[in-house]
């Protein structure tokens, strides 16, 4: 047992190490901040919704949603949390001058916050690089308030395989059949659906996006800023291509904890509504 912890904390470590690798340059920024009308676009419904008092950005990377969000007004405090120091540092310097952005060094799977503080919570880019995406999801329930968003988004299993340049044909088998390769897990609607209701959350909304910028489109045939958006809303409506979108992208409720008596309840009220038997007509006599 001990040596399985040990090989567990090595992956975690290495996968740290990796992050802090990463070089948050102003080409790596550049790229980046293309990828960002697609998530303005997604997040518009959010934007026009109640003003949040406390947001949480877990994975923020350089910032680029917390200037989205300090943009928009959407909330009164965002906190930024990242593994990566490294990460942290070049948010810190991406969003100078936010009084009410603070930035905080912490994992995903073990959040250094209270219980039912969260209105907001974004987790956009994150689960997929985790050792245990239900792990992650069962820490974001704790540290929200009943009925608090999240937004969240994971990597396509379908449009994964099409898309990512970086995919060696020795990994396609792993990712068919696993659902990941090395670091990254891939997951179908179903999937993500499933273990967002395991731990807590009810699906309000669900689509596929990323056909464009770093997607089937943009692999084979360079696109302008321009037409980004518009096929992207083309995508998104059709049948086959929604399919093949390089990442799902979820709104998702907290739903309090249901007790025994009324998930029995609420079971008897769905067999009562679907079952065959139905009430007989009163026949009028002529």
């Amino acid at each position: 047992m001990k040596k399985i912890m040990g090989i567990k904390a090595l992956l975690k470590r290495s996968r740290k190490m990796a992050f802090d690798k990463l070089k948050y340059n102003s080409s790596y920024i550049s790229a980046k901040d293309k990828e960002i009308i697609i998530y303005k676009d997604l997040l518009n419904t959010i934007t026009r919704r109640k003003r949040a008092n406390l947001t949480l950005d877990i994975g923020c990377g350089y910032g680029r949603f917390a200037k989205l969000l300090s943009d928009k007004k959407v909330s009164t405090t965002i906190i930024c949390a990242d593994i990566s120091k490294n990460a942290l540092k070049s948010s810190i310097k991406y969003l100078k001058n936010r009084k009410n952005i603070f930035f905080v060094n912490a994992d995903a799977e073990n959040l250094p916050f209270k219980n039912n503080i969260f209105d907001l919570v974004l987790c956009i880019e994150v689960i997929s690089y985790t050792d245990n995406p239900g792990k992650v999801l069962s820490q974001i329930y704790r540290v929200m308030k009943e009925y608090g968003t999240l937004l969240i988004s994971v990597e396509n299993k379908y449009g994964g395989i099409v898309c990512d340049p970086y995919i060696k044909k020795k990994e396609l088998e792993s990712i068919i059949t696993k659902g990941e390769r090395k670091d990254v897990k891939y997951f179908t609607t179903a999937e993500l659906d499933k273990l967002l209701r395991k731990n807590g959350f009810r699906v309000i909304s669900c689509e596929k996006f990323g056909f464009t910028y770093s997607g089937i489109f943009q692999r084979f045939l360079p696109l302008k800023h321009t037409e980004i958006l518009r096929l992207e809303r083309i995508c998104r409506k059709d049948k086959v291509l929604s399919e093949l979108g390089r990442g799902i992208f979820s709104i998702c409720s907290a739903e309090p904890p249901v007790n025994k008596t009324t998930k029995r309840k609420k079971a008897l009220n769905y067999s009562y509504r679907n079952s065959k038997i139905k009430p007989k007509r009163k026949s009028h006599s002529r």
